[in-house]
């Protein structure tokens, strides 16, 4: 009997070692989750910007064809 009790103290403890570790793992785990998607927002948040100043330059180009398609502007009198 004693042998059975020794085993089953043995298998407690390793059980118990897997679930530490198998808690740390998933801990590491949720902390590079949420630096991955801390990145994510970030790489959003620049996309939007580049998007933005992409529409402002092609605004430009725009303008600046449209003044080469009419030709100079005549100087204001004065």
């Amino acid at each position: 009997m004693d042998g059975r009790l020794a085993d089953r103290v043995q298998r407690r403890g390793h059980l118990v070692q897997q679930h530490t570790a198998a808690t740390a793992d998933l801990a590491r785990t949720q902390a590079r989750c949420e630096a991955a998607q801390d990145r994510i927002g970030d790489l959003r948040g620049q996309r939007d910007d580049l998007q933005a100043q992409r529409d402002l330059l092609r605004a430009e180009v725009g303008a600046l064809r449209a003044r080469l398609e009419t030709g100079p502007t005549p100087p204001a009198e004065g």
